[in-house]
């Protein structure tokens, strides 16, 4: 167990240094990583029943980051599950559908590190040697679509389709199930923490009428 929690620990470290150390040249990336834009909770998807976390928007508000936990209580799968996620994604559509809100397109995928029983980082010696991929640690893309505030820009609400890496291996390489049955919904609310955004496009709306249109 405390080999687990080590590794979590610089999964986490690792994921933020990556997140926050390219493109960000400004001294507060410490203060930055601790004052994250929302609030994240989350049903469904790859992430159990329910999850939480924290989540950060990019001063050009086209790409979301976020860190989660999720939990699966074995009364819904028979086996008990905590997982947590280190979450990118890319805003590629915008459209404006009042002067309060808007609807966005977007595509990321979730890197996840499930600990319950039989997931490994690194098989035991009993298992054949290379025969297994490690099981701990898989991709889980997905396309999404969110509709928010267009004056608090890290308020909103999304529902996403997603997938495995392990189910989209099966299905490429056995071609025994159906592309529907790899595929998966979730649905997630966020709550603003810091209103530095919500400020900024205040101002900029001011100054400039037209600035937040897609």
């Amino acid at each position: 167990m405390k080999t687990r929690i080590t590794i979590l620990l610089l999964f986490f470290a690792f994921t933020s240094q990556n997140i926050f150390g390219s493109g960000n040249k400004e001294p507060k990336i410490i203060k930055d990583l601790f004052s994250p834009d929302y609030l994240n909770f989350q049903y469904a998807g790859n992430l159990g029943l329910a999850s939480v976390g924290v989540g950060y928007l990019s001063k050009n508000e086209k790409h979301n980051f976020g860190l989660s936990y999720g939990y699966l209580p074995s009364s819904v799968n028979s086996v008990e599950v905590h997982t947590v996620s280190a979450k990118g994604a890319f805003n590629f559509r915008k459209h404006k559908l009042s002067e309060k809100a808007f609807l966005n397109g977007y595509v990321g995928t979730n890197l996840l590190y499930s600990i319950t029983n039989n997931t490994y980082l690194k098989f035991p010696g009993y298992f054949p040697s290379d025969y297994y991929f490690a099981n701990a640690i898989h991709f889980a893309p997905f396309l999404g679509i969110k509709i928010g505030s267009r004056k608090s820009i890290s308020k909103f609400s999304y529902i996403e389709l997603g997938t495995l890496d392990y189910y989209l291996f099966n299905r490429i390489r056995y071609r025994r199930s159906k592309f529907s049955d790899s595929l998966n919904l979730c649905m997630g609310l966020t709550f603003p923490l810091n209103n530095t955004l919500t400020r900024l496009n205040e101002l900029r709306c001011q100054a400039h009428p037209q600035a937040l249109d897609p």
